[in-house]
């Protein structure tokens, strides 16, 4: 490790149902407006879920690719190089001096699902002849990081991180071991999935892991509220630049915050249930805080992984009690996905924006759909609108099938 660098963020792209890159984002906190809608994209009359965080527009891939390379770029593709380009802002070439210092990490969940969909109902309903001759390369996960790498000339090394839903969040915590140690000077991390299909929906739904609130699509996300039904899927990519800070510095790159420390761990408990005390998200958590030198204390604001499940927001809400203590009490907690739904391998990023949110404006974004308390869950939740506060440090969390945990400390810039 290289000793005293500093990570910090002087760049953010973002791709959400919401719209408008990360301006439309912060808008939607401030006015308390959901992404979910009612889906019309895709026959669901047969499936008892009709509602999702569906991007619709605000992205021009046109501007971003050749008439030849579009049908090559699955949707998640499409979407992570539009927040990409977000994040490089007008003079990439100054943001990625020396490309072969600069890396990419990129995660997603399940690369290119509606291509996969489609072939096979080619491959089953006509003949194996007529599958698309360059459905393998649309159906790498590496291919988000693969394409950004291409599109802007970086040479250095660009990798792909599938940790379920705490990928992108996992993407920016290797991004940031990467710069520390002296491999990169500095990143384009994050992630995305496009994963709201007819096949992906219907799998969720089966397993009654989704909320049937489809009468009210904008509060059916209730993150931590008692009458939560289950999460709603979504899709979204955010791509964060980071960098060392004297590298930033030099350039004269506006800084937005820093990214203080990031820690990980399994729960080795089960496939999709988290253990229910938390413990493992605790830990990951208190690495964070360890590696920035942070006290709990110093926490002004938790961007919570917040599903809107019935064990996975008691868990989170207990590990919260177990790190922080009494300060728990007025510790503000917010959750995306009530705005936005679930994305997946892109759940980590939009949550890592809104923590980035709280330390560079004082937004604290808000679970709107919050109405009624769970006594299971008696943690301090910015309810209904977003609130304003002087935030010095704030979480963001993660958590995955699989036993992931990841959580990342934002420190004011």
């Amino acid at each position: 490790m290289a000793a005293g660098v500093e990570v910090v963020v002087t760049g953010i792209g973002a791709v959400t149902p919401l719209g408008g890159g990360v301006a439309g984002f912060r808008d939607a906190v401030l006015e308390g407006r959901s992404g979910v809608v009612t889906i019309t994209e895709f026959k669901n009359d047969d499936m008892p879920v009709h509602i999702g965080g569906m991007v619709r527009g605000g992205f021009d891939v046109t501007k971003l690719l050749s008439p030849e390379q579009i049908p090559h770029a699955s949707r998640v593709v499409q979407m992570s190089l539009a927040a990409a380009a977000e994040a490089l802002g007008p003079d990439p070439d100054a943001a990625l001096r020396d490309r072969r210092r600069v890396g990419v990490v990129q995660g997603v969940c399940s690369g290119g699902l509606e291509v996969l969909t489609h072939e096979l109902d080619v491959l089953w309903n006509q003949s194996a002849g007529s599958l698309s001759s360059i459905a393998v390369p649309q159906l790498m996960d590496s291919a988000t990081s693969a394409w950004i790498a291409q599109k802007w000339n970086i040479t250095g090394p660009a990798y792909c991180v599938a940790t379920a839903c705490a990928t992108s969040m996992d993407s920016l915590g290797l991004a940031v071991d990467m710069i520390k140690s002296g491999r990169v000077d500095a990143c384009l991390a994050g992630g995305g999935d496009a994963a709201v299909t007819r096949f992906v929906m219907s799998a969720f739904a089966n397993a009654r892991a989704l909320s049937r609130n489809n009468d009210n699509p904008a509060l059916a996300s209730r993150p931590f509220d008692k009458e939560r039904d289950g999460f709603v899927m979504g899709e979204a990519a955010v791509v964060l630049l980071l960098e060392r800070r004297d590298r930033a510095e030099k350039r004269g790159a506006k800084i937005l915050a820093r990214l203080a420390g990031y820690g990980a761990t399994n729960d080795a408990h089960h496939l999709t249930s988290p253990r229910p005390d938390g413990s493992g998200l605790a830990a990951a958590m208190k690495q964070a805080l360890e590696a920035g030198g942070v006290a709990p204390t110093d926490v002004g604001f938790v961007s919570a992984h917040a599903t809107s499940t019935e064990q996975g927001d008691v868990a989170e809400a207990a590990a919260l009690k177990a790190v922080f203590g009494s300060h728990v009490e007025k510790l503000p907690v917010g959750a995306t996905k009530s705005l936005v739904g679930h994305s997946l391998g892109g759940a980590g990023g939009v949550s890592s924006m809104a923590a980035i949110l709280a330390v560079t404006d004082g937004i604290l974004t808000p679970c709107i759909s919050y109405q009624n308390p769970d006594p299971d869950c008696a943690i301090n939740v910015v309810a209904g609108k977003a609130q304003r506060a002087k935030v010095s440090y704030a979480i963001a969390n993660a958590a995955g099938f699989g036993g992931h945990n990841s959580t990342l400390l934002f420190g004011a810039p």
